[in-house]
């Protein structure tokens, strides 16, 4: 993690690159085994899922076993899809698993 100016960011640890903008409220350890971490700024959170990096627009995030994540939006909920854009349908909200034999 990074720190500057009392903002924060996370940095790549292979390159030092930032992984994500270091203009965050607050970066969370990781929350579950899949490796999302949950960052805030404004009020509003994000994440940095591997290469995934989504914007802290959203209201509320729930980090969900097997690779889901749910998110509320503008009081609406929903999912992230795996390229981490908001979507109403469960079925497009799987990152990938095991047991996801559809995608």
């Amino acid at each position: 993690m990074a720190v500057e100016n009392g903002k924060k960011g996370i940095l790549d640890a292979s390159d030092g690159t930032e992984s994500t903008p270091i203009d965050l409220d607050e970066v969370y350890e990781m929350l579950d085994l899949d490796g999302a971490v949950p960052v805030e700024k404004d009020g509003k959170v994000g994440f940095l899922w591997l290469d995934t990096y989504t914007q802290p627009i959203f209201d509320k995030v729930i980090l969900c076993s097997e690779s889901y994540i749910r998110v509320q939006l503008n009081g609406e909920w929903g999912w992230i899809d795996s390229d981490g854009k908001f979507t109403r349908k469960e079925s497009e909200a799987s990152f990938g698993n095991w047991y996801d034999l559809e995608k």
